[in-house]
């Protein structure tokens, strides 16, 4: 299993909170920012699609690293045309 999955699975395990999923996704970002290439961008936005909609959101709706997590989402997107999706 790649390192991602595992990540993936041990934040989904320890019940999809919003910080771990901010501090996962801003690794993956950082492995990328020097190149961000359409294909890197997808998958950034493929994780925080996953992110956001495994977090509940009425649980987490005052919880600072989700309203990042949800920002940073939509930044995110801002840079992505919508025929590149």
């Amino acid at each position: 299993m790649d390192p991602e999955t595992t990540a993936i699975q041990k934040i989904q395990s320890n019940g999809n909170r919003p910080e771990e999923w901010l501090e996962f996704l801003a690794l993956q970002q950082s492995k990328t920012a020097a190149g961000l290439t359409d294909e890197s961008c997808r998958h950034l936005l493929y994780l925080y699609e996953r992110a956001v909609s495994q977090i509940p959101a009425e649980e987490n709706k005052k919880n600072f690293s989700y309203a990042q997590l949800l920002v940073d989402f939509a930044k995110l997107q801002t840079l992505v045309s919508p025929q590149d999706l």
